[in-house]
């Protein structure tokens, strides 16, 4: 019943007494002489907040029964600062806490109470009308018996029916899982589906669980109101795969009301891919998804938007921005899907454009069912070149080692095989060792001394730059491609230890008539503060490398973790980690490319083939060093 406008402009004296005439000649009689409660009063108001009510009033009366019984809206100032809070008062008990929300100006609210005398239970519900966004919803019990009077309210009074409506019952949808009820919007077909209620004292009357599809109901399950909380069993078998409406019902005599709406998915499919794989002699990039669900999914069409999204950098934000993206729409049929793994091969053309890429995959389903796909490593870069080597070929491959100054580990195991570190059979051993990762381009970290350095190189037939140390742990660059500058790093004194002290340097080569600089360094590993200096000296020497030649390759031991200071002024500055793009970390050894050659990795990857690593098959005793070799493959700039 909704009382017009115009009575607003009355006493309440009038109002009042208007209200009891009108209540009068319904089907449930509400006077003070005649007041029966046997099955509960619902009462519903509407509240329409202005500025000055909330300035003025610091209790507003949402639903009032004389002193008995009270759902206020009021201003708390025990606190260390004045907060608004819902409270259910009445007397000779506690005040009951509902919430904390400040009443909006210019906000209306839709506020309901429902009381049963007999039991205690009471619900609550105050929605913001204007936003459509649930205050509070609330249901419990509290004492019985309190005596009422007419309501009152500062607000619009709307109905007053006497009956008691669950109103604020909480219930939510899951399953079991070891004893613990997990929610969830979407169901398995092949599993049992619960529904939990929470609802106050036992009251006349039952919940109703409904199920809403093509505009008509199917009764899923019943239960007299219960004792708070309980469970409901359900069966998802035979509900048709995709998007359902649940309906929570009460229903008494006459009455059928219902107490709310869930939005639930019967089906879900997960989907995994590891990474995008390209394969360039095909001009394609290849990807696995493997597709995993707890139930059978028969008669399921999938559909696959890829997005692939190319990344450009900024120098002014000094950041990767989005580029056009190509989108390419897969069909996927599949059989059935049951506690197990289906995988779809999926392939696409290879950009025909030189950049660094990130994937985006989206998978949806017909019947629309939960669906959700990840792409374990998002990024693929193009990594094609026109130009040629000598030999034909359109990359280079480029390395980083830490060669633990040719001594093998454990050094005494390698001694009884390879003898000391001058000895023939040692350096013959090392020279296969970097022959076998057929580089063009190898930064060394500990090679032992210059002299081994400069003859090692000479053995493999390469160009060599060595930086100096101030240690025992020279290093150097081995090259194919000419070498037409050295610069090690410019360190300064220091009274502590000096950065770079095991050493830091950077070559030019000169790479199919491309100037490309390559850095390598060893970063200090046993104090954070020197690589934090070491990282300063290594973001002033990229920017003045960058002066003669915008080509950069910075690889070596950098000693510390993937968020450390070395790897934060590459990064700042655009450079991408090969291994981030293309294959597994390594936990210290890493190269980096400059922006304008991210687009041209073409692979990343580490060696741990025989002897490259302590305990691989076929190993032995002892391992080349305590490191492992990290590779790229690199189209020509």
């Amino acid at each position: 019943m909704i009382i017009p406008s115009f009575w607003k402009r009355c006493s309440p004296f009038l109002l009042i007494t208007a209200a009891i005439c009108i209540l009068l000649s319904t089907a449930y009689p509400w006077t003070a002489a005649a007041v029966s409660l046997e099955n509960g009063i619902t009462v519903n108001t509407r509240l329409q907040v202005n500025a000055g009510m909330v300035d003025e009033k610091p209790t507003i009366r949402l639903i009032h029964f004389d002193q008995a019984f009270s759902l206020i809206w009021r201003l708390n100032t025990q606190g260390w600062f004045p907060t608004w809070e819902l409270a259910l008062v009445s007397l000779g008990n506690p005040d009951v806490h509902l919430g904390t929300a400040m009443p909006a100006p210019d906000h209306a609210y839709d506020i309901t109470l429902s009381y049963h005398q007999a039991t205690g239970a009471v619900g609550v519900a105050v929605t913001d009308i204007t936003t459509n966004q649930n205050i509070v919803s609330y249901a419990a019990a509290i004492a019985t018996g309190l005596p009422l009077t007419e309501p009152q309210a500062d607000g619009q009074l709307l109905t007053v029916v006497p009956q008691y409506e669950p109103v604020g019952v909480k219930w939510e949808v899951g399953f079991l899982e070891g004893g613990t009820f997990l929610a969830s919007t979407a169901l398995e077909p092949d599993r049992p589906v619960q529904v939990r209620l929470t609802a106050p004292n036992p009251v006349a009357g039952e919940y109703r669980i409904v199920m809403m599809q093509n505009g008509v109901e199917h009764l899923l399950a019943t239960t007299i109101a219960p004792t708070s909380p309980t469970v409901i069993d359900l069966s998802a078998a035979g509900l048709p795969l995709g998007s359902s409406t649940f309906i929570l019902q009460y229903k008494h005599g006459d009455l059928v009301k219902e107490l709310g709406r869930k939005q639930l998915t019967i089906g879900k499919l997960q989907g995994v891919a590891p990474a995008i794989v390209t394969d360039f002699d095909q001009r394609r990039i290849n990807l696995d998804l493997a597709l995993n669900s707890d139930s059978i999914l028969s008669g399921l069409t999938l559909t696959l938007q890829a997005r692939l999204i190319p990344l450009e950098w900024q120098t002014e934000s000094k950041s990767y921005v989005d580029g056009e993206p190509i989108i390419h729409e897969i069909p996927i049929t599949i059989g059935g899907v049951v506690n197990h793994r289906e995988v779809i091969t999926v392939q696409l053309p290879l950009p025909e454009r030189n950049a660094l890429w990130r994937a985006d995959l989206r998978l949806t389903a017909d019947p629309d069912i939960l669906v959700n796909v990840s792409l374990v490593n998002p990024y693929f870069t193009t990594g094609y070149s026109d130009k040629q080597l000598s030999d034909g070929r359109r990359f280079i491959r480029i390395g980083t080692y830490n060669i633990l100054g040719f001594q093998g580990y454990p050094e005494d195991e390698a001694k009884k095989e390879l003898g000391n570190l001058y000895e023939l059979k040692r350096i013959e051993h090392f020279v296969e060792v970097i022959s076998s990762l057929q580089t063009d381009i190898l930064c060394l970290q500990e090679g032992a001394n210059t002299f081994l350095l400069v003859e090692y190189a000479r053995r493999l037939g390469v160009n060599v730059a060595t930086f100096p140390t101030t240690t025992y742990f020279p290093g150097g660059i081995f090259s194919r491609f000419p070498i037409l500058e050295v610069r090690p790093f410019n360190i300064p004194k220091t009274s502590g230890v000096p950065p770079f002290s095991r050493h830091g340097g950077a070559a030019l080569l000169d790479v199919a008539g491309v100037p490309l600089w390559v850095v390598s360094i060893h970063a200090y590993p046993h104090e954070e503060t020197v690589r934090v200096q070491e990282a300063a000296i290594l973001a002033d020497m990229i920017d003045e490398l960058a002066q003669v030649s915008p080509y950069v390759i910075v690889g070596g031991d950098f000693n510390e973790r993937i968020d450390g200071s070395l790897h934060r002024v590459l990064k700042e500055r655009g450079f991408v980690n090969a291994l981030e793009i293309t294959g597994p970390m390594q936990p210290i050894d890493h190269l980096y490319v400059s922006p304008n050659l991210a687009g041209h990795i073409r692979a990343g990857w580490i060696v741990t083939e025989n002897g490259f690593r302590l305990g691989a098959p076929g190993t032995g005793t002892w391992a080349n060093s305590d490191h492992i070799p990290v590779l790229m493959e690199l189209a020509l700039p």
